[in-house]
């Protein structure tokens, strides 16, 4: 068997399985509130907060500085690659996975959660 087919066969078996946790609502609410956690605003939010809680600005400013410009180009990456690679999302792709949130754009990878993991 080709590894993509093997590798597709394995996602749709994961996705399936998370995808059933996902119908409890506690799981649910649990994981929306995790995710929230790493999307813009609260990256902003600690751009922001990182000067006023150092108590030598200049390293606050720094730390800042490096996550803004590591940020913007990890963006430019990010979205270089999600339109080069163009892989659907697991629910557009397979018909037994249910959709609970509405998702950021079509593409699943590479994620924002990666993203940010790098």
């Amino acid at each position: 068997m080709p590894l993509m087919k093997h590798i597709d066969r394995v996602d749709h078996r994961l996705s399936r399985t998370f995808n059933r946790f996902m119908q409890w609502d506690v799981v649910h609410r649990f994981f929306s509130i995790i995710s929230r956690l790493g999307d813009g605003p609260m990256w902003y939010l600690l751009m922001v907060t990182l000067p006023l809680l150092d108590n030598e600005t200049s390293r606050g400013l720094q730390a800042s500085g490096s996550l803004l410009v590591g940020g913007f180009a990890g963006l430019m990456v990010y979205r270089g690659l999600k339109q080069w690679l163009a892989r659907e999302r697991p629910f557009i792709t397979y018909a037994d996975i249910d959709c609970r949130s509405q998702p950021l754009d079509r593409y699943s990878f590479p994620s924002g959660h990666t993203l940010h993991a790098v």
